[in-house]
């Protein structure tokens, strides 16, 4: 036995087998908690999750947390979803610059840029929302304008100077209106509307020459057939709207009426009245009550 006694050869025996033992013994848990490592290692339909088979029905579906899928309302006013309602009383503002196109008569010479080559249009407008999507309301406009080529050289003539003359033109116009709003939830809501109304366009003239002074008022005036408008409410605050509009309005003057300081007053129906049109560009405030 190579000089070994049977002693040291039991002992040698008992320790290999103690260190088998402990061995073995620190391998079983792992091996029994590691019963797969694929799922052709379980049996049936049952496949391998964490190193243990299972069954379908044991399997626990992954559910994600809504709560953090829901965006918080800072992040929804950021994002432009699940905006409030908007109800309610409407004010808004417009400016812009008015392009006048047509004739005020049928003929020549009775183009409406010969006496008025522009505007710049100051209109206010209240209304209600009746549901988010559908405004009514009404309309009033004063436009500042831009004399037109004859009425301007008529003024600025050697004769007219000499009387001190001055010359002016404005105008008016009132209706009624309805807008429809595409996205009146969202950030950016586009809309149209139709709007219905009359007009007064104004001439004023004044003189003053050796201590004698005269005025007088020529005013064309008519109905607006149709409005046509269109524009883009971008939300800046939680009740306040502002954004592009553009508008064309097609009417037609009828009567021509003339007022003095002389205290002469006329007035007399337009012969062969024509259409005529306004194209306006410009912004829109709103504030929603």
């Amino acid at each position: 036995m190579g000089g070994r006694s049977l002693k040291e050869i039991g002992m040698r025996n008992i320790g290999a087998m103690a260190a088998f033992v402990i061995f073995t013994g620190a391998l079983a848990p792992r091996v029994a908690q590691a019963q797969c490592r694929n799922d052709n290692d379980c049996k049936g339909d049952r496949i391998c999750v964490d190193g243990v088979c299972q069954g379908p029905t044991s399997i626990t579906p992954h559910v994600p947390n809504q709560a953090a899928s829901v965006p918080s309302s800072a992040e929804a006013e950021e994002r432009g979803v699940a905006r409030a309602e908007r109800l309610g009383i409407e004010i808004g503002v417009r400016l812009g610059y008015g392009i006048p196109k047509g004739a005020v008569a049928s003929g020549p010479g009775s183009d409406l840029s010969l006496g008025i080559k522009g505007m710049i249009p100051v209109q206010v407008e209240a209304g209600y929302r009746v549901i988010p999507a559908l405004l009514v309301g009404a309309y009033f406009q004063y436009g500042f304008g831009l004399l037109g080529d004859t009425i301007s050289s008529a003024c600025n003539s050697t004769q007219a100077q000499a009387a001190n003359m001055g010359c002016s033109v404005r105008d008016l116009r009132l209706g009624v209106q309805a807008h429809y709003h595409f996205l009146a939830r969202e950030r950016l809501d586009p809309w149209l509307g139709l709007g219905i109304g009359y007009e007064w366009l104004g001439f004023s003239v004044s003189a003053s020459s050796q201590g004698v002074s005269a005025s007088s008022l020529s005013t064309i005036r008519g109905f607006e057939f149709v409005n046509f408008q269109g524009g883009l409410d971008f939300s800046i605050a939680d009740h306040v709207v502002l954004g592009p509009v553009v508008s064309l309005a097609v009417g037609k003057y009828s009567t021509d009426s003339t007022s003095s300081s002389f205290g002469t007053d006329t007035s007399s129906d337009i012969t062969d009245p024509a259409l005529h049109y306004w194209l306006i560009l410009g912004v829109r405030a709103a504030y929603i009550l």
